[in-house]
This record gives structure tokens, C-alpha cells and sequence, in this order.
């Protein structure tokens, strides 16, 4: 199998390559999107009905071997795993706990746990409740590698769901599933003592431990309150009796933290039946256990269970919020707010529910809870980068090597890393919520900001349902306006500038086939952006870099175009294709690459990237001089004055062919309308190249013998990076009556 994961396809070719949304119950614009073609060692997966996804799933899961079984598993969590959450087939889901890989069960787990507060107590019988401890404990009975003390944390809360769904069915049925609650009784027994096995110092993770397995063994008893039992006697009923809330309240006041932990369940299971009276009924019930625990110093050894206690009411609110938009703010915000002092009194972890809430659009949910945990900049960024990597298979973002930029007016941050993504390098841009609750005032927006953003909608509109062989792909994304937006980007290690000057350092130029080859990818991709209505506008050596794909020869590099952060889209194509476009970006064209009329009128369109175009024939062939080199003594502001008023050309140097250098000054024309279009420079590269090909003559290494320019101090010193802006002489000629 390709071991780069993704549909090879010829330079310059468009595929179809769609991207398939992850994640149940979020709408449309909230889904998490991945490029389809990333997936591949599930592509028969992927072209199964939902009739057959269990079978396609074991089918895949057997005919994968060594690197690809574990990659086809990293695919089958937002694949297969959400597919049977979305049809709540707990059962299916159970039974994947049988595949022996870990990171793929801690997602089979998390499904699991939501669906236990999703579904009915009709559609979690006794038996399937069995079935999924037993499941549970054969996983932690073979998990003898990797790291243990994660593994049983992540088992935590499918093993305390079970257990008080079980409570709540024993309450009606325990006469006629005695075998199952005996069963059930045994695998808690098993769970627990596999949990205290694990010894170590007093961390939150140990912390969690503690609490579950006191919870498990009071439960496993069945041993409930009578309040409990009454409450639930007729499951079909709990709740909606006058006489249920005077029960309910004093569980509250005098129940045991196993029976509250079941009665704050049982809440949650009957929510869909009547949402509004079921919220209020799980505010007003955490309100009084958590006034009534205050102070009581006896409780302080029970410290584990109230921990677990509260993470299930701030797991209920966050499960509320999702699934029950009706719910007006307000009451979200004082269910917060009743968990907030707890919350406070502990050094806890962030478990995945409590992310979801952080991550919310909501402030008047987030403040509180950034608060009490106290939660720093730092601290959000890390949850962030966890909370994406879970539904992205294999992606691991860099510790190192992060750039923030300028805050925004809602205190959000671009947060710019470095990652890999199956065995693709990618570039992850998060925009991170702040952590404060105020406006920045007089904040004006970094055009570093507005180019990240920018390229995101470039890289959506042009991957619509299709990839461009040359140019960078997005692997993945969160829409923007989501609860947290970012973006997965192909990275590459080397730029066209940095292939360019190997070169130049070593001596071993590149033969004219090499640069012709490479001419011809960099046209297509521009051709192909303006037949999709979009102006690149910075067309430079640095905008490009140079793709090999895995296991191939060294024929198949190629030129990838790598940046489109300052192109131009527009669903009017006259407007995109003719006529002023305003720099969204401020002053950042490339000053020596721009066409006279983008520097002097603000005017970009096809001439002006075809302009541009002519001066990477020259930058190619000069092996990585910027426009204009030949004048070492002159300004980049003296130069463009030059180039605007006296129509001033760039030097024919001896490297260059004939061929090349007319192809170039036909697009350096003046009169834009001169300017040939692109299709027919194509053409005409088309012919050279094979020509080149049918001449036995052309032997030598490089293309001429000639030595190749200096390049300038200037654009050393800079880093060959472009210099940016209008020149300051062309501003003061625009302000200048009159016409030059």
C-alpha cells in the first residue's frame, strides 16, 4: 500500500477528493471536516453501505497488516465508531472493545459513555449491561502494555454509567434478572480490584481511580436508599410525580454519594421526555447537594466520590448544551454556576465534556469555568490542541516551534504550529479562544490575522469536491464559526527558493528540462486558479516548494504551490478577472514582482499575475535572483520609480535562452492587454519542452555555460524573503498633480 496514504495523481492533474464530515449530533457548519483521500486505508470501509459497516469494518480490520492495521484504526474511530453512535448501536460498539489497540478503544469507550446518557433505559436492558462490564473487564484484563493508569481512567466512566444504569433497572427488576445483576456484581467486583492494582503517588489520575472504585463497590451491592428505591420502582414513571421531588430532594439532603451519583443519572436519562422541567430539576438538585456538603467536615475522606460527583454535573450540562438548543442560556449558566465552587476547591483535570463547555460559544458557560479552574492562556491553547487531535486520526501536533499572533478584538489568537498528520508534515492553524471576558479596545486586526483566515476560504472554495495535483491541500477543518476553528495544511520541507540555491551552492545547476518542468506546474496551478475565479497576487519563488512523493523515483518532484495566504477569490467573475481589487492585506504585495498598475492603481487580475509570471521565468533561470538584480547599487524604491515612470525593463543576462527571455518580456509588457494570456505561454513551453525532448543534441548538464548573476546584498540580507509595500517615492508621485 502507498505508504504516503493518499491517491497518487499525474503533476498538474485535478482529482475528485471530497471531504467527508466527522462527528454525530453537530450541524452542518460545526462538523469536523477530513479530506477523503486521507483516508484511504479505509477506502473499502468508506464505500460500504450502512448495512454493511460491521462487516466491512472486520474485513478491513483483517485483510490490514503491521503499520496499516494500526492506521486503519486511527481512521475507524471518526469512521466506523461515530457511524454506530450516530445509530446508537451500543451493542456493535461494545463489542469493538475485543480489538486489541488502545488508542482505538479509548474512542470506542467515549462513544459508549455518551450513548449511556443518550438512550432510553428500554434500549440499555440488564443483559446488554452485562455484556458491556464484561467487555470492559476482558479489555483490562489484556492491556499489559502502554500506559496503564491512562487505560483505566479512560474505562472510568463507561464502568460508572453501567453501574447506575444498573441500580436504576435493579430497582424494578432485580427479582427477574437475578443472574444478570449477579454477573454484573462480579465483573464490578473484577473492575474495581484491577483499578486498585495500580498504586502509585496522589496524582488527579489516582485521584479519579479512588473515587470511581468507592462509587463501583457501593453500587455493585445494590444496597440503595429507600428514597432511591421508591424513586425508581417504576422506572417508566421516575420524575414525574409531585411525590418524586420530595424524594429526590432528600436524597439530595441525607442520600449517600452513590445515591445521589444514580439520581443525577436517572435525571439525565429522562431529559429528552421533557427537557425544560428535567434541567431545572437537575439544577435545583446539584444546588442542594453540593450546600449541603459544604462545611460538612466528616465528608472531607469522601473527597474522590464528590469529585466524581461533580464532574457528572458539569458532564450533564455539557450534554444539555449539546443536545437540548431549546434550553434557554440562563439556566445553562446557573448550572455552571452551581458546580463553579466545587470545581474551585479541587486541583482537577479537564475531562472531554468539560472541553466541550470551554470550547463553547457561550461566555456566560465559559467564564465561570475558566475561572474556577484557572485555566491560563497557556492552559487553553493545550486543551485545544487535545481537543482536535482526538477526532483527527494520527495527527500529533509539535510541542515546539509555535507562533502566536496579535490578539483579536474578542481576545481569540491565531496559534500557528507545526505537525504530522499520518505521514504527511502539515502546518495546524487553531484560532484559540481568550480567557477574558472583556473587548480589546482600539485593537487593530494584524494582516498576518487576515492572511491565515484568507487562505482557509482559498483552500475551501478551491477544494470543493476536487484537488489540484499542485497545489497544497487542507487535510482537515473546523468551519469557522464552530466552537473551535482550525485547519489542517499540507507542509513542506523545502521551498522552490530553497531547491533553487542547493543548487547555486553546490554548482550542480539545473538543466533546462528541469526548470521547463517546473515553468509548466507553477502555469497550471495559475491557470487553474483563474479558471476558478481566483487572482494568487503574489506569484514569487517563495510561494512555491518542491513535493516528492514517497517511494518514487526523483521525475516525480515537483512544484507545489504552497502559500495562497494574499490571494484574491470573488463570485463575480468580472470582478476577479478585470478591474481594482482591494488589498484586503495593507501594504504587503511583493514590491520588485508587482505589475506597474498593482503598485500605482491598486489593480490586480489575470495581466497582473501574468506579469508576475514573467519574472519567475527569470528568477528560475537566474537560479533565485529577485527582479531587477543588475541594479546592485540602486533601491528597491529608486528601481520601482524607475519601473512606473520610465517603463524601466529587467537585463537579458546570458543564462537566460532567447526562448525564454521573449516569453518573459512578453509578459513584463507594459500594456497589460499585450500581455499574452497564460494559456498561450503554456503552449509555447509545451513546444520548447518537446522540442527538448526530440534533440539529441542537447547533452550538457546545465542549460548554458554561462555563470549564473550575483545575488545582491540586499536580498541576502533580507533571506531572499520579498521585500512588502509601496515604495515611498510612488506614494508621494501618486499624491503628485496631474499624470506621470
Amino acid at each position: 500500500m502507498d505508504r504516503t496514504y493518499h491517491y497518487y495523481v499525474e503533476p498538474g492533474a485535478v482529482g475528485e477528493d471530497p471531504f467527508i464530515s466527522l462527528e454525530v449530533e453537530e450541524t452542518q457548519e460545526t462538523k469536523t471536516h477530513i479530506l477523503r483521500s486521507i483516508l484511504s486505508p479505509a477506502k473499502e470501509y468508506l464505500d460500504s453501505s450502512d448495512g454493511t459497516a460491521n462487516e466491512a469494518f472486520r474485513k478491513c480490520y483483517i485483510n490490514n497488516v503491521g503499520e496499516n492495521k494500526t492506521i486503519f484504526l486511527r481512521c475507524a474511530v471518526p469512521l466506523h465508531v461515530q457511524r454506530l453512535q450516530e445509530s446508537k448501536d451500543i451493542q456493535s460498539l461494545s463489542a469493538l472493545l475485543d480489538i486489541n489497540d488502545t488508542t482505538f478503544n479509548s474512542g470506542v469507550l467515549r462513544a459508549i459513555q455518551t450513548l449511556l446518557f443518550e438512550l432510553s433505559l428500554n434500549d440499555t436492558p440488564v443483559a446488554f449491561i452485562d455484556n458491556c462490564l464484561n467487555d470492559v473487564l476482558k479489555y483490562l484484563k489484556r492491556s499489559e502494555f502502554g500506559d496503564l493508569l491512562q487505560i483505566y481512567v479512560d474505562t472510568i466512566d463507561t464502568v460508572l454509567r453501567c453501574s447506575a444504569t444498573a441500580v436504576i433497572q435493579y430497582c424494578e427488576y432485580k427479582e427477574i434478572e437475578k443472574e444478570s445483576f449477579t454477573k454484573i456484581k462480579k465483573s464490578c467486583s473484577s473492575i474495581s480490584k484491577i483499578w486498585g492494582s495500580l498504586r502509585s503517588g496522589n496524582t488527579q489520575a489516582h485521584q479519579k481511580l479512588k473515587g470511581a472504585m468507592s462509587l463501583v463497590k457501593t453500587m455493585e451491592k445494590f444496597k440503595l436508599g429507600a428514597p432511591l428505591k421508591e424513586l425508581f420502582q417504576r422506572s417508566a414513571d421516575s420524575f414525574a410525580l409531585s411525590s418524586h421531588d420530595t424524594l429526590l430532594a432528600e436524597i439530595a439532603r441525607k442520600g449517600c454519594i452513590a445515591d445521589q451519583f444514580v439520581a443525577a443519572f436517572g435525571i439525565l436519562r429522562k431529559m429528552k421526555q421533557d427537557p425544560s422541567n428535567m434541567c431545572e430539576k437537575y439544577s435545583n438538585f446539584f444546588q442542594s447537594v453540593f450546600d449541603n456538603r459544604a462545611g460538612q467536615r466528616s465528608l472531607l475522606g469522601k473527597d474522590a466520590e464528590l469529585q466524581q460527583l461533580t464532574f457528572l454535573a458539569v458532564y450533564g450540562t455539557a450534554f444539555i448544551y449539546k443536545n437540548f438548543p431549546q434550553i434557554p442560556s440562563t439556566d445553562l449558566s446557573s448550572l455552571i454556576n452551581v458546580c463553579v465552587p466545587q470545581l474551585r476547591n479541587h486541583r482537577l483535570d479537564v475531562p472531554e465534556e468539560m472541553t466541550d463547555l470551554i470550547f463553547s460559544l457561550n461566555k456566560d458557560l465559559v467564564q465561570p469555568l475558566i475561572d474556577s479552574l484557572g485555566l491560563s492562556e497557556a492552559g487553553v491553547q493545550e486543551l485545544a490542541e487535545v481537543y482536535i487531535e482526538k477526532p483527527l486520526p494520527d495527527l500529533k501536533i509539535y510541542i515546539d516551534d509555535k507562533k502566536r499572533l496579535p490578539k483579536l478584538s474578542n481576545h481569540y489568537q491565531w496559534t500557528l504550529s507545526r505537525g504530522r498528520f499520518f505521514s504527511n508534515s502539515v502546518r495546524v492553524a487553531i484560532l484559540v479562544p481568550g480567557i477574558s471576558n472583556t473587548q480589546v479596545k482600539d485593537t487593530k486586526v494584524s494582516d498576518e490575522n487576515k492572511r491565515i483566515e484568507n487562505e482557509f476560504e482559498i483552500l475551501l472554495k478551491m477544494q470543493d469536491g476536487k484537488t489540484h495535483a499542485n497545489i497544497l491541500k487542507m487535510f482537515a477543518f473546523n468551519p469557522l464559526g464552530s466552537r473551535l476553528h482550525f485547519h489542517v495544511i499540507e507542509n513542506f520541507g523545502m521551498l522552490l527558493m530553497d531547491k533553487v540555491f542547493q543548487s547555486r551552492r553546490t554548482q550542480d545547476f539545473f538543466p533546462e528540462k528541469w526548470i521547463i518542468s517546473r515553468l509548466l506546474e507553477i502555469i497550471s496551478v495559475v491557470i487553474y486558479l483563474h479558471e476558478n475565479n481566483t487572482i494568487h497576487r503574489d506569484l514569487t519563488l517563495n510561494a512555491f516548494a518542491m513535493k516528492t512523493l514517497s517511494n518514487m523515483s526523483a521525475e516525480y518532484e515537483h512544484a507545489v504551490l504552497c502559500n495562497l495566504q494574499m490571494a484574491y477569490y470573488s463570485d463575480n467573475e468580472a470582478s476577479a478577472m478585470a478591474g481594482h481589487v482591494a488589498d484586503v492585506h495593507g501594504e504587503n504585495i511583493a514590491t520588485r514582482w508587482s505589475a506597474p498598475e498593482s503598485l500605482w492603481e491598486g489593480k490586480f487580475d489575470v495581466f497582473t499575475d501574468t506579469w508576475m509570471f514573467g519574472h519567475l521565468i527569470h528568477a528560475l533561470f537566474t537560479h533565485g535572483c529577485e527582479p531587477y538584480t543588475e541594479l546592485y547599487s540602486e533601491t528597491t524604491d529608486e528601481i520601482m520609480t524607475k519601473v512606473i515612470s520610465c517603463k524601466l525593463k529587467p537585463y537579458k543576462w546570458p543564462c537566460i535562452p532567447l526562448s525564454y527571455h521573449q516569453l518573459a518580456a512578453s509578459c513584463l509588457d507594459f500594456d497589460s492587454q499585450k500581455r499574452p494570456s497564460l494559456q498561450f505561454i503554456q503552449r509555447e513551453l509545451q513546444r520548447i519542452q518537446k522540442e527538448l525532448k526530440h534533440d539529441k543534441n542537447v547533452q550538457r548538464k546545465s542549460y548554458c555555460t554561462y555563470t549564473v548573476p550575483v545575488i545582491s546584498t540586499s536580498q541576502m540580507e533580507r533571506a531572499h524573503q520579498p521585500e512588502r509595500g509601496i515604495p515611498d517615492m510612488v506614494k508621494k508621485m501618486k499624491d503628485y498633480k496631474g499624470e506621470i
